[in-house]
Parts: structure tokens; sequence; C-alpha cells
């Protein structure tokens, strides 16, 4: 039965997907363009790929609470906010 249990949660861990800021290795890009701009673009304007969004910056916390159903994850004086 723990085996069983154990295989369903490794399948459903696996259904979601990391993505990466690849900005920094990227050979070729704009200077201008922050990781900020990447997420705000993976986002974009209804989260259809249903990103769930981890991060320390005000000012993107702000731009993604105006998107709906975008849950957003932050640390404030070592405790974890959603």
């Amino acid at each position: 039965m723990i085996r069983f249990v154990g295989f369903v949660c490794l399948a459903a861990a696996l259904e979601f997907a990391r993505n990466q800021c690849d900005l920094l290795e990227a050979p070729k890009h704009d200077a201008s363009q922050t990781c900020a701009d990447v997420i705000k673009a993976l986002v974009g304007a209804a989260n259809p790929r249903q990103f769930f969004v981890a991060t320390q910056e005000d000012e993107l916390r702000n731009h993604l609470r105006g998107i709906p159903a975008v849950p957003l994850m932050h640390i404030q004086r070592t405790v974890l906010l959603m």
C-alpha cells in the first residue's frame, strides 16, 4: 500500500514543470531585459500555463497580483507567506 501511495505522489509531482530563466546563460540577450521581465512574459495576461511564482521583488509581486490565478509566495521575516 505504501508503494502505491508513493507512486501516486511521484506521478503527481512529475506533472509540475519547472522553468528556468536562461537570461544569464544566453549568448545574445537584451541588456535591459531582467528576469522579472522574463517571468512577466511567461505568466502573460492570464497565466494559461498555471505558473506558481516565488519572488522577493515587491515590484514583480505587485504586478502579478493584478493577474488572476497567479499563486504568489515570498518570505517576510523568516515566515513563508502566500
